[in-house]
């Protein structure tokens, strides 16, 4: 099989192209190995930056790493800086498991070595210039597997100890909460990382600087525990400010009721059915059905009192989790 016609523009990430047909070009996800057995270095690297950079189904895996070994660490330096400098929301997290998988092998190569210092500082460049191009309202960047992110990424800077490109993700993390929040991404990050952390030979400034931002958050939040009510005022702040909403939110508002009814036609109790559940009023609410119109029957719980103390003994465990690593490493 020749492989030189098959890098065309016909090449696109999903799929629809001429690698289809497989009695041609046999499966697609095995032409990157097949691309290194033929050993030609410039098609190679047309691969990588028109393809690989483009398309984040590509894996390039073993065979890749042993043409590099034997060709010279530097060999497609080039086009691997050119890959991660190209990251997008689809590429991104396959671009740091590609650096982690050139940085964790096991040699002192010296080559081999500046090449991944250099891949590690423009992975921590590369995240960092695209979450700043994220909006609030970016579906793709929404979609991104940032644990797995952070996970690939920091362990590759800690195979080759990269202390200014890892401060530097880091920081950025902890200061970009609305992408990298407390508990879905940090904690589970560091968690996901626990026990290659506890085999770290020294202390990580970087590391410790990341268990000990989380560690204050940590403490923040639990510094109360949740107080239960002390009689039936709840929230009561309402997205809507119709006449029926304001009513639902005196009804939330007063400290001594404790049952409202309602009765409305049924867009209007529709309506207030989504304003209790969308914002997760601390209300039972049922439909009476007798009568014309129909009654909205709402019944005040301590649903956010509950919450609060799931999130507060989840809180606490994770703190406890945090402050054992921290007395494990430093």
């Amino acid at each position: 099989m020749s492989l030189r016609p098959l890098l065309s523009s016909t090449w696109r990430a999903d799929g629809e192209s001429l690698y289809r047909a497989k009695s041609e070009t046999g499966d697609r996800n095995s032409f990157p190995g097949s691309l290194c057995e033929l050993d030609d270095p410039q098609l190679i690297r047309r691969f990588l930056v028109e393809v690989v950079a483009a398309d984040g189904s590509i894996q390039l895996d073993t065979p890749f790493v042993k043409l590099s070994k034997q060709r010279g660490w530097s060999e497609f330096e080039s086009e691997l800086l050119t890959v991660i400098e190209a990251s997008t929301e689809e590429t991104l997290v396959r671009n740091a498991e590609l650096a982690h998988l050139i940085c964790r092998q096991r040699d002192k190569n010296a080559e081999r070595l500046a090449l991944c210092n250099r891949l590690c500082e423009s992975l921590a460049a590369a995240v960092q210039a695209l979450d700043g191009r994220a909006s609030k309202d970016n579906w793709r960047a929404r979609q991104i597997d940032r644990v797995a992110l952070l996970v690939s990424s920091v362990n590759a800077m800690l195979v080759i100890d990269a202390q200014a490109p890892l401060i530097s993700l880091i920081e950025h993390a902890l200061h970009n909460r609305r992408l990298y929040q407390l508990t879905d991404t940090h904690l589970a990050t560091i968690f996901a990382l626990e026990s290659r952390l506890g085999r770290l030979a020294k202390a990580n400034k970087a590391i410790l600087h990341w268990l000990a931002a989380c560690r204050e958050e940590l403490e923040r939040r639990t510094a109360m525990p949740p107080v239960e009510p002390q009689n039936h005022r709840r929230p009561s702040r309402l997205p809507c400010n119709c006449a029926d909403c304001r009513q639902l939110s005196g009804f939330l508002a007063d400290t001594r009721q404790r049952e409202a009814r309602f009765p409305l036609r049924k867009e209007r109790r529709q309506h207030l059915h989504r304003i209790i559940d969308d914002n997760k009023c601390d209300l039972t609410h049922v439909t009476e059905r007798r009568g014309s119109p129909y009654t909205l029957v709402c019944t005040k719980t301590n649903a956010s009192f509950r919450r609060a103390c799931q999130i507060y003994k989840r809180d606490t465990g994770n703190l406890s989790r945090i402050v054992s690593l921290e007395q494990r490493l430093g």
